[in-house]
């Protein structure tokens, strides 16, 4: 690769590098469909109060005639909806990166741009002073490099060829069809897609709530507790994963880096720089690559004290194992006997907190939102003087809150962690399916409290569509969510953001290296 075309480009954050090249060499890359973003505060770049300081990073990878078009609309639109859902300013960073997804491709849709038959893969983290929080919609990929330079992948790639049989599934069931060579497409539809989901493509979307889609533009979700033996996390496009393994791009990224061990703050831009070099030369990509390296030692970090062991996290005064959520949103039934246990009796005389012990030879899957939870009967004035609900904790603490303040409202009865759970929208006590069953219940299914809720903004285009904001559980105390998500009237005109957020990726104008 010779002339000045060949060159990466290259831009260095506090916190992040990234590097970024148009692989002109194949005729099909005639643009650059790739975008990034790169949001360190998200409070302070959008005036918004949130009970933490989050950083938002993402990579945007377009496909088709006006693939660009996606990358760079989902780059200067994605972070401020993330920003303005009603769910970030108390950390629920889960929901709110669901519904900015949700809201970001429906702003695209009305903005009658041309994606009838173009899109973009995306993949966005959210790092706070406890979680990483990653949602990702196709096949651009989040990786954790941890202690001792392993690779721990943070999100499934959504294509046909590498996809989960859960997620052919749902393609299937929703009316799509699967080509020998691997691809998606409809009868009637402009063409075939290699992907399963992502934010356009609405020959794939018939009206409707975004469950019902067959391309979906809806994220996979998962989180994981921070703690000091994490290194890096990288997110790439499928130039890059397409080509390298996960752990591959991780030993290169530690390589490089102690390359660089003379300065205090390496520019991380070299590190994505190397990962794009090798990419392309060694192992002849012939996509655009784009790469993002995040150092989370430069993030600050609320990590577990010393004497709680990095895989545990505090929930109920206990220490509970946490590993992440691989089962997909989408399509993610209650929680079966296989897939989990209820960790106290429904015949139990009181309530308890989940014990370690009870856990023993069991893996207990971290749901990929924890949410900080509120009684919605119990108030508080906060120092501006306002009434506001009382912050509880994690789900083991609001459980245990209902059970010994609120026990008149239970019935009685002792809900066990595989039957009851709180609603998305105001945290009343709900149940699950088999809270259902059990004698003496006075709750509603969570589902169908959820699509009634008088908190929920999105009830009536829920009950026009049949949808519905659901919770499921996929282990003891966890919760999750079921994949739909609300439709919010909150957000910002097209186009309209912070003159602080900054915007890169289409028109870079950091340094030039050559490849």
């Amino acid at each position: 690769m010779d002339g000045t075309q060949d060159h990466v480009s290259c831009e260095d954050f506090p916190t992040c590098g990234v590097a970024q090249f148009q692989n002109k060499q194949h005729s099909k890359n005639i643009k650059q469909q790739d975008s990034y973003f790169v949001v360190e505060d998200l409070c302070g770049a959008f005036g918004v109060r949130s009970v933490q300081q989050v950083g938002l990073y993402g990579v945007a990878d377009g496909h088709g005639e006006f693939g660009e078009v996606a990358a760079s609309f989902i780059r200067r639109n994605l972070p401020p909806q993330v920003a303005r859902s009603p769910h970030f300013p108390s950390g629920r960073l889960g929901h709110a990166l669901l519904e900015a997804f949700i809201r970001t491709d429906t702003l695209q849709r009305d903005a009658n741009l041309p994606l009838w038959a173009s899109g973009a893969c995306v993949s966005a983290v959210a790092v706070s002073p406890t979680h990483i929080v990653v949602s990702n919609c196709g096949d651009c990929r989040c990786v954790l490099a941890e202690e001792g330079g392993t690779s721990r992948d943070l999100s499934s790639d959504h294509n046909v060829e590498s996809a989960s049989p859960q997620e052919i599934q749902r393609v299937v069931s929703r009316g799509g069809t699967l080509t020998p060579d691997k691809r998606v497409t409809l009868p009637g539809a402009p063409g075939r897609l290699a992907t399963t989901r992502a934010l356009g493509d609405y020959w794939a979307k018939p009206p409707g709530p975004p469950e019902v889609h067959v391309v979906s533009g809806l994220p996979e979700i998962r989180a994981v507790a921070r703690h000091p033996g994490q290194k890096y996390l990288i997110l790439a496009s499928d130039g890059v994963f397409g080509f390298m393994s996960s752990q591959d791009v991780v030993t290169l990224c530690i390589s490089a880096s102690m390359l660089q061990q003379q300065s205090d703050r390496p520019p991380l831009s070299r590190v994505a720089h190397t990962v794009l070099g090798t990419a392309v030369s060694a192992r002849r990509s012939d996509d655009n690559c784009t790469c993002l390296v995040v150092d989370l030692m430069r993030i600050p970090s609320l990590a577990a004290a010393p004497s709680i062991r990095p895989d545990v996290e505090r929930r109920g005064g206990m220490q509970v194992p946490v590993a992440v959520s691989h089962v997909s949103p989408v399509d993610r039934g209650l929680s079966s006997s296989a897939q989990s246990m209820s960790l106290v009796s429904p015949s139990a005389i009181a309530w308890q907190p989940s014990s370690p012990s009870a856990q023993s030879g069991r893996e207990v899957r971290e749901p990929f939102d924890e949410e900080l939870l509120w009684c919605p009967w119990c108030w508080k004035t906060n120092a501006d003087g306002d009434t506001e609900n009382i912050t509880l904790g994690y789900f083991e603490e609001w459980r245990g809150h209902m059970h010994r303040e609120h026990s008149e409202k239970l019935g009685g009865l002792i809900y066990g962690t595989t039957e009851v759970v709180p609603c998305f929208w105001c945290c009343r006590p709900c149940t699950t399916k088999e809270g259902q069953r059990k004698a003496g219940n006075r709750f509603p299914l969570s589902a169908s409290h959820a699509r009634v809720c008088h908190e929920n903004p999105g009830r009536h285009q829920q009950a026009n569509h049949g949808g519905a904001s659901n919770y499921g559980y996929s282990s003891p105390g966890n919760y999750s969510l079921e994949g739909s998500g609300p439709w919010f009237d909150g957000g910002i005109p097209l186009g309209d953001h912070s003159p602080s957020f900054r915007q890169r990726g289409e028109n870079m104008v950091g340094r030039s290296r050559p490849l």
